[in-house]
């Protein structure tokens, strides 16, 4: 079967952040069915103590649906389906969509331009034996677990290739950077790091990320828990995906501190682009 899978965990009694996740994965459940893009979803989780102990039940409830011959596309709650995704399942790997800002805190062979971006995750059961290779996770603090989390997703996807650049090869020419997993605030940071700069036009938008409670952009004003709800809202009231699109890019505008010019100019760039595109 072809499954999408949600995490929904109650992390350390925090009733108010799971309630809030459980009534937006709600409203994106509802809002995809009408696709037809999947035989089934499902959605994980149950009352746990930290952040580490959400992820090892939920890598072992993937994978004991792997065994029993299933595709999973694994998306986290505060990543909203907007678009048909049933061309994942035709992917032969397991397959990560878009890259992180910059190169991973904790693992300097995960440079900017390299460092994917867990939010979206596809596993196929073909070969999972040879690929599927989670390590348990130990909690100390929620956001180096969070990024040793990352890191151990990174090797998983560039083990299946014999050089990260490969791996990314695979991912441009079999489905495309940025379609899913789509991140607005990535496009201030596509330098000559990036191998793959381009970022979709918002009719080939697929999946939006908001990064809620995200280590980088929590603190900021304009980001509290939850700050995305009003654009799930616009997406489910009908207003069109590029209106959503172009609102969202406005408000890293408003609320991020670009210091630098070439940032600036970059989220610009791609606002006009977005904006006269059909």
């Amino acid at each position: 079967m072809n499954l999408l899978v949600y995490p929904l965990y109650l992390i350390n009694n925090n009733k108010e952040h799971y309630d809030t996740h459980k009534e937006i994965v709600e409203l994106n459940i509802s809002y995809i069915n009408k696709f037809q893009s999947v035989d089934d979803i499902m959605v994980i989780g149950k009352p746990v103590n930290n952040w580490a102990e959400m992820i090892n039940d939920l890598m072992e409830n993937i994978n004991n649906l792997l065994k029993k011959k299933n595709n999973i596309i694994l998306c986290e709650a505060d990543n909203f389906i907007v678009e048909d995704f049933k061309e994942v399942f035709s992917l032969d790997k397991f397959t990560l969509f878009a890259l992180c800002n910059n190169g991973s805190k904790i693992d300097k062979s995960l440079p900017g331009g390299e460092y994917l971006n867990a939010g979206f995750a596809y596993f196929p059961f073909k070969n999972f034996e040879k690929y599927f290779n989670f390590q348990t996770l130990h909690e100390d603090e929620s956001s180096k677990t969070s990024l040793i989390y990352e890191k151990q997703i990174n090797d998983i996807f560039y083990s299946q290739f014999n050089s990260h650049i490969e791996g990314l090869n695979y991912i441009n020419e079999n489905i495309g950077f940025s379609k899913y997993n789509w991140r607005g605030l990535l496009c201030i940071d596509t330098d000559s790091r990036f191998l793959y700069k381009n970022m979709p036009i918002s009719f080939d938008i697929k999946s939006i990320h908001f990064l809620n409670l995200s280590q980088y952009i929590h603190k900021i004003e304009g980001f509290d828990p939850f700050w995305y709800r009003k654009f799930v809202d616009d997406l489910v009231s009908g207003k069109s995906k590029k209106i959503v699109v172009l609102k969202i890019l406005y408000h890293y505008w408003k609320f991020v501190d670009l210091k630098k010019y070439r940032k600036k100019y970059r989220l610009i760039k791609y606002f006009y682009k977005i904006l006269f595109s059909k």
